[in-house]
């Protein structure tokens, strides 16, 4: 699915929170950067504690602004293979048990070993499977990227 360009799909997903007041046009090009006193408002309104959310490239995996208000989490390690960013995963417990786990990327020479393995795996899926012939079952390279990232995640913390 292609996100449009405006709307709220659009702002939605590339709306980033910004140190500011107000709203104002996002350096994306898409999308809207609000500020301090829009979480606050929204908060309120909404009768919740926080706001969490994704979708921003965070160096450190995860970040906290607007006074511990809102918190963005990015899951991608080394996102698109040249970032260099760490990446995180919360885990809540209750409301006043919230643990971080941030990770590195696997290192490059676990990249060749864990696509080969995927690849014997979907053979495997392939010829056990009768697949509908309208379906696409080959992914592009941002959807593997992403699942990639998140299965080494998840190997990782199990």
């Amino acid at each position: 699915m292609d996100i449009p360009r405006e709307g709220i799909l659009c702002d939605i997903l590339w709306s980033d929170p910004e140190d500011r007041n107000g709203w104002g046009y996002s350096p994306r090009g898409a999308g809207f950067v609000w500020g301090y006193d829009c979480s606050e408002k929204f908060l309120y309104i909404n009768k919740i504690k926080f706001i969490s959310r994704a979708h921003q490239l965070i160096m450190k995996g995860y970040n906290w602004c607007h006074n511990n208000k809102v918190l963005s989490i990015f899951s991608a390690p080394n996102y698109c293979y040249r970032c260099g960013n760490e990446a995180a995963v919360m885990n809540v417990e209750n409301e006043n048990n919230i643990e971080f786990y941030t990770y590195n990327s696997a290192p490059k020479e676990c990249y060749k070993k864990i696509e080969d393995e995927e690849e014997k795996n979907n053979n495997n899926e392939k010829n056990n499977k009768e697949f509908d012939s309208d379906s696409d079952n080959e992914s592009d390279d941002d959807s593997y990227s992403e699942y990639f990232h998140i299965k080494y995640a998840m190997r990782y913390f199990v």
